[in-house]
């Protein structure tokens, strides 16, 4: 009968390992720092509890083009969910987060540290074609348009330019 029926709707979600980096970390792209940098690991879904609580390990692994070496070994993420981590060297940091429960979580962030350089760059001027190879004399003014990682004023002063020719052959402005 209707008066003794009841209608629940029960909604499943996958939850998911969030793992949030600093400001500094754009494009999974930084310059290499004393500074430890601040990672902020959460759950995807907050409202959603666990029958019984739910555990996160994490594993730090430094990786460059000579070895591959364990930074930290594993340990469990501690209740503020925050991974402390300086990157003071050229390479790739994969930060490894985990459960070990029945709840088969885990997810991996890669970092690399760069030297930061030129990504594009634009002619200034009216005219965008330019004819290297006519023996009318031609000035051309390029400026950098954008870098791989957002520049220091430093890094935007110490801008090197090189002209190569057909032949590979380098000529300094």
């Amino acid at each position: 009968t209707i008066k003794g029926s009841a209608f629940v709707e029960v909604e499943i979600i996958a939850q998911e390992i969030v793992i949030t980096p600093p400001a500094v970390i754009k494009d999974k792209l930084t310059r290499p720092s004393a500074e430890a940098q601040l990672f902020k690991i959460a759950l995807k879904d907050t409202k959603v509890k666990t029958l019984s609580p739910l555990k996160l390990y994490y594993q730090v692994v430094y990786t460059n083009v000579n070895k591959v070496s364990t930074i930290s070994e594993e340990q469990e993420l501690d209740s503020t969910g925050t991974i402390k981590l300086v990157m003071a060297d050229l390479g790739e940091f994969t930060i490894k987060v985990w459960s070990k429960d029945q709840y088969a979580l885990s997810k991996n962030y890669n970092i690399k540290t760069i030297k930061n350089f030129v990504d594009t760059i634009t002619k200034e001027g009216g005219e965008n074609t330019i004819y290297l190879l006519k023996p009318v004399s031609q000035e051309a003014k390029f400026k950098v348009k954008t870098f791989k990682i957002p520049a220091t004023l430093e890094e935007k002063q110490n801008v090197k330019w090189l002209v190569y020719d057909k032949n590979n052959k380098v000529y300094i402005p």
